[in-house]
Formats: C-alpha cells, sequence, structure tokens
C-alpha cells in the first residue's frame, strides 16, 4: 500500500523509495477513481493452429539437436585436440553465437517487413487508420505464417 499525503503525493520515506524506478509508476492515481483493467488475451488459442503447432515441433526438434552436438564437443574437442586449451576450444562456439545473431536480426527484419505487408491489406479491407489491435478478427497470430490469404 502506498502512502499519500492529503494532497496526493507520494509519502513513502526515501529509503523505500526505489533508486531507479523502472517498474513502479511515477504518478499515483488520484484515490475515487478508477482505472480500467486491461483484459490479457489467451496466447493459448495459438496452438489451434496446426500451421504454428507444427513449427514450434520442428523447432523444438532442431534446438534439441543442436543442442545434442554442442553439449559434447568441447570435450570431444579436448580429447581429440590435445593442443587446444580451454580459451581456443571457448573460441570454437563463435561462429555459433554469431551465427545465432545474424538469424535473429535477419528474421526479425522479415517479419516486420511481412507484418507491414498484411498491415497494408488489412487497412484496405477495415480502414486506413484503423487500431488492429482493438479489431477482434483481426488475426495477429497468422500475420507471418500467411500475410495476404487470410483476409480473403
Amino acid at each position: 500500500m502506498t502512502l499519500l499525503y492529503e494532497n496526493g503525493k507520494d509519502a513513502t520515506p526515501v529509503l523505500y523509495q526505489p533508486v531507479i524506478p523502472i517498474i513502479s509508476r511515477r504518478t499515483v492515481p488520484v484515490q475515487g477513481t478508477s482505472v480500467p483493467r486491461k483484459v490479457p488475451r489467451n496466447p493459448f488459442v495459438l496452438f489451434k493452429n496446426l500451421q504454428v503447432v507444427n513449427t514450434l515441433v520442428i523447432a523444438a526438434l532442431i534446438n534439441g539437436v543442436m543442442y545434442a552436438i554442442i553439449a559434447p564437443i568441447s570435450s570431444i574437442f579436448e580429447e581429440v585436440y590435445p593442443f587446444l586449451n580451454q580459451t581456443k576450444i571457448g573460441l570454437c562456439f563463435l561462429a555459433v553465437g554469431c551465427g545465432m545473431l545474424i538469424g535473429s536480426v535477419v528474421t526479425g527484419r522479415i517479419l516486420d517487413w511481412e507484418y507491414q505487408k498484411f498491415k497494408q491489406a488489412a487497412f484496405k479491407e477495415f480502414g486506413e487508420g484503423a487500431d488492429l489491435s482493438k479489431i477482434p478478427s483481426f488475426p495477429l497470430e497468422k500475420v507471418p505464417l500467411f500475410h495476404a490469404n487470410v483476409l480473403r
């Protein structure tokens, strides 16, 4: 519970206030007013879509195989190449890390581009400037899967 002065300002002692208020709010709502509560959307609805489930299963298999290979590889390198020390073996994993970094950035850019195409097609149907997050028939989870075919 927040301590308040009569004028509505925060009366919490300085000792108990956060140094860097990242999560907390700086303004205290006036007593007697209610802020409408946002109802979160159910994320498990995505699992009804067969393409989403297939994508998750394939990604899980690929990552599982990759980690099954990557995990023992440092000890195998140590046995096969005795002249390598831990630092040089660790440098062997830089290529995998750089590949993941580049792949994430490129995939993010592609998904942003796909979303913009889908949004333009949605604006043609729902009207320019429509808030697509408020339209319940706007299938946001299908945007990267089939951008223009959803609206047909």
